[in-house]
């Protein structure tokens, strides 16, 4: 466990939702926080940015978004941050979430991310359950959606600017897909959730900008024949990996508890 010091908190926000900033101030309370500008996907040339192997065109805001969030971890790499706590500007904190960032003393010695998010989609997750003050943390064993609240460690940043050099996929497949084949990679899932984004838990309300523009761009793109052949070489491998990791884990859906 890490010494009993607060954890940095980095908030991400586009200059021009000033509407978003305002109400996380008041969501955050007295919390400090550090704005990280984003990345506006309006400004982007995407060909610039995917690379030629992806199966995949994402949309111009899926890339901004996986740029800001490379703001930050570049950030704690270059300012040597030992760990910290990501969030976007869409999401609404449980009561607990203060106590989580205003004491370091729960956090893991050796972790890269802590997903502190959930999207209410079943996932699985290890038998293997750490208490940390009233929740658990469960290894990540597949894919579970949103980017919006997380722990990142140093190590984990260095990581996942590696993986994020050539991105083929959304940020959340890339933080929380493309890791779970990676048994270097250790991404922990709290149980319950400490946040969730407004999209899931008011539906029919959503003002994302990231979901709307992904049901306009999702064309498969033409992939040059030897990388299309090595990807069904490797997709086996991958398959039978992740068959014997989901042995030892439980399929099951992540809580959001608002007041705890």
């Amino acid at each position: 466990m890490h010494a009993s010091n607060s954890i940095p908190l980095f908030l991400i926000n586009l200059d021009r939702r000033t509407d978003r900033l305002g109400k996380m101030i008041s969501r955050l309370g007295d919390l400090p926080f550090k704005r990280i500008a984003a990345v506006d996907g309006q400004n982007l040339d995407e060909r610039e940015f995917i690379s030629t192997t992806a199966k995949y065109k994402m949309a111009k805001n899926e890339i901004a978004c996986i740029l800001s969030h490379k703001l930050v971890w570049q950030k704690i790499v270059d300012e040597n941050t030992p760990y910290a706590c990501i969030l976007e500007d869409d999401v609404h904190l449980s009561s607990s979430f203060p106590g989580f960032i205003n004491n370091a003393d729960w956090l893991p010695d050796d972790f890269n991310v802590i997903k502190i998010e959930t999207f209410l989609a079943r996932v699985f997750l290890s038998q293997e359950k750490s208490p940390v003050r009233d929740r658990l943390l469960r290894q990540l064993g597949s894919m579970h959606a949103g980017s919006a609240g997380y722990f990142v460690s140093r190590k984990g940043a260095l990581g996942l600017l590696d993986i994020a050099q050539h991105p083929e996929s959304p940020l959340d497949h890339l933080l929380f897909e493309v890791t779970t084949t990676d048994s270097e990679f250790k991404v922990l899932q709290m149980c319950p959730a400490l946040c969730i984004q407004e999209e899931v838990l008011y539906p029919d309300s959503s003002t994302s900008d990231i979901i709307d523009a992904r049901s306009r761009v999702r064309l498969k793109q033409k992939i040059p024949l030897s990388h299309k052949l090595w990807r069904e070489i490797k997709r086996p491998c991958l398959q039978m990996l992740r068959m014997l990791r989901l042995v030892k884990e439980k399929l099951i859906i992540v809580r959001y508890v608002p007041f705890s």
